[in-house]
């Protein structure tokens, strides 16, 4: 079963879609681009050792985004495909 839109009502759609498009793709570009953008706030800074930092770089690289959390003693990466 289909279902009849106005041409109107396509258009407004079709918008839509291209600023929600656009606003993800804004979201990928801020989150796996090597410079910070304004907007993000920093809450903390520490010096990586070469293996965390190698980890951040290639996801960042494969357009993840990356987020630590921390577990008692230990700081944990997770990154996810935008």
């Amino acid at each position: 079963m289909s279902v009849r839109i106005s041409q109107r009502e396509a258009r407004q759609l079709r918008k839509q879609v291209r600023e929600l498009s656009y606003i993800i793709e804004r979201q990928k570009q801020r989150w796996s681009g090597k410079e910070f953008s304004p907007g993000f706030i920093a809450i903390a800074e520490s010096r990586p050792n070469s293996d965390v930092r190698a980890s951040i770089d290639t996801a960042r690289s494969l357009k993840h985004a990356v987020v630590a959390v921390v577990d008692g003693e230990i700081v944990r990466y997770f990154a996810d495909k935008l």
